[in-house]
């Protein structure tokens, strides 16, 4: 049940993603902007990286590793953006053109929020909440539940055991820390494929 709607959300999600996208270019058209690389950037953090970004908390769990975030429709979306601006063949290196514009992977963004997300369910004073996190603690190892995605994509990381050791003690976790990890991790994912 949580795994097809956590489908129909990333189905959603995506297609929200791709009409971002278009208006990205309709705004460059309009304004005489679209053969400015930059600008076009720009354009795109601002206006189709948010769209791209909303309710990942939900539903991008399942697609933190490297490996299963380069296959969701997202990531292609964001990659086909790219390759385009940049006036790039088809099949030129992701590492590469993502270096080349300064992003970050897609899964990186969508990693970053959900630790953000993390840390703002424990600091809520709500007590529903606080229920809710300690329950899906207590069930952690049954794959299909929130925490385990995020632990599983956690092993990922070389200074995991910090970060797993805070989600299994209801601890915030450093956000500026984290970022850094993850920063150079997705950079080495992507040295380690190309």
């Amino acid at each position: 049940m949580m795994e097809a709607c956590s489908q129909l959300l990333r189905r959603w999600q995506s297609d929200n993603f791709r009409s971002a996208i278009a208006r990205v270019y309709r705004i460059g058209d309009s304004k005489g902007i679209k053969h400015r690389k930059h600008a076009m950037l720009w354009l795109f953090q601002v206006f189709a990286l948010t769209a791209g970004l909303y309710g990942c908390q939900v539903w991008a769990t399942s697609s933190l590793r490297y490996d299963s975030s380069k296959i969701t429709p997202t990531h292609v979306l964001h990659l086909n953006f790219l390759k385009k601006i940049l006036g790039v063949k088809k099949n030129t290196d992701t590492h590469c053109m993502l270096r080349e514009t300064g992003q970050m992977p897609i899964f990186f963004y969508w990693f970053r929020c959900i630790i953000r997300f993390w840390n703002s369910l424990l600091s809520s004073n709500n007590p529903l909440l606080e229920k809710v996190v300690q329950a899906d603690l207590l069930i952690a190892n049954r794959s299909d539940t929130w925490t385990y995605q995020v632990l599983h994509a956690l092993q990922d990381f070389p200074t995991s055991q910090q970060f797993l050791n805070a989600i299994r003690s209801r601890e915030a976790i450093n956000i500026k820390q984290f970022e850094l990890t993850l920063r150079e991790r997705a950079y080495h994912w992507e040295l380690e494929r190309a």
